[in-house]
């Protein structure tokens, strides 16, 4: 059964129980149901080299000779590092301040089961922040593994597929871009302390945001071998200086455009 069907389920029924007056047990429901959403995180996609690659901020390949004189490229596409501790922060502080109103409850209904709202709310503020700031955008990143031959490229797709290419069928080979950031430009004025304080946040924020679009469009680079109407993707998760590099031992291999 899906996990998050379960925590969404658990999350209604604490709810449910909580109008009805039934509080203990709906706060223990919604702690539950926070927990198994926290940890309804999905999987990565199985890596398609020997080992699990590295994570690392910039793309890099490395290309073999197996007996046959195949190339054998081996790709590991260029990840962010994760954003955990400002979601944990956030979290931390709902937490606080959800746990201080939770006191006033307590003291005025005497009934200590209302502070298990603080900690499942401020895990469920967490989990959201972490799901948020770590989403990435990009098409077709994942480490991978293809072989080149003067003859064939064979590649596995995201599904584990093995694709053979026929190079004399290949219409085009090229590096493309696969993700153009958003720019957004704020232009604030203030007269006062307190406005002059909110757009200095306000530009922090529109920096961060930049910062994290510029990084994500000059890593989303990819790899394509165009046949027959279709796009295959070799690789992704690149630089431009990496991705015409592969490009270029591609076609050299191959002799296409000679």
């Amino acid at each position: 059964m899906n996990r998050k069907f379960v925590a969404v389920a658990l999350l209604l029924a604490g709810i449910v129980f909580y109008m009805v007056g039934m509080w203990p047990l709906s706060v223990l429901l919604m702690v539950a149901g926070a927990l198994v959403l926290a940890k309804g995180r999905s999987a990565p996609k199985e890596s398609l080299l020997p080992t699990p690659a590295p994570s690392q901020p910039k793309s890099s390949y490395s290309i073999d000779h197996d007996t046959q004189d195949q190339l054998i490229v081996s790709v590991i596409p260029a990840t962010r590092n994760r954003a955990v501790a400002l979601p944990v922060l956030l979290g931390c502080v709902v937490a606080l301040v959800v746990g201080f109103v939770m006191m006033l409850v307590t003291y005025t209904t005497n009934n200590v089961a209302y502070l298990l709202w603080s900690p499942a709310l401020g895990l469920l503020v967490g989990y959201l922040g972490v799901k948020k700031l770590n989403h990435d955008p990009r098409p077709c990143v994942r480490d991978g593994r293809f072989y080149v031959s003067e003859s064939n490229i064979n590649y596995r797709t995201d599904q584990g597929q093995l694709t053979t290419i026929n190079v004399d069928q290949i219409d085009r080979i090229r590096a493309c871009q696969t993700y153009a950031g958003s720019a957004t430009q704020v232009i604030s004025y203030a007269s006062d302390a307190a406005s002059i304080l909110g757009n200095a946040f306000e530009h922090h924020g529109y920096k961060v945001r930049q910062k994290r679009e510029d990084w994500l469009s000059d890593n989303s680079f990819v790899l394509q071998v165009e046949e027959g109407g279709r796009a295959h993707v070799m690789a992704g998760g690149m630089d431009e200086t990496t991705s015409y590099s592969l490009m270029k031992a591609v076609c050299q291999k191959t002799g296409f455009g000679n």
